[in-house]
């Protein structure tokens, strides 16, 4: 899920998706690398906040992570 979308936002779509479906695991992926940002995402739902420009490194290790039931948020490792 990215944070910037067309009509709704990211973290508008994740509270939508742990309503509607509380069992799926949102990750937000976003270019967007604010602390602001990692919490209103952790408040609204999201398993995870991968910041696009870590992407590469940090993307299957929150993958991981989400898989084994924890969390993954920048600065949480």
């Amino acid at each position: 899920m990215d944070v910037s979308m067309p009509k709704v936002n990211g973290l508008d779509a994740t509270r939508r998706i742990g309503m509607l479906l509380p069992q799926t695991s949102v990750i937000i992926v976003s270019q967007h690398e604010s602390d602001e940002l990692v919490r209103q995402a952790s408040t609204a739902g999201a398993r995870g906040y991968v910041m696009k420009s870590a992407l590469g490194k940090d993307l299957f290790a929150a993958l991981r992570a989400i898989e084994q039931g924890q969390q993954f948020f920048p600065g949480s490792r």
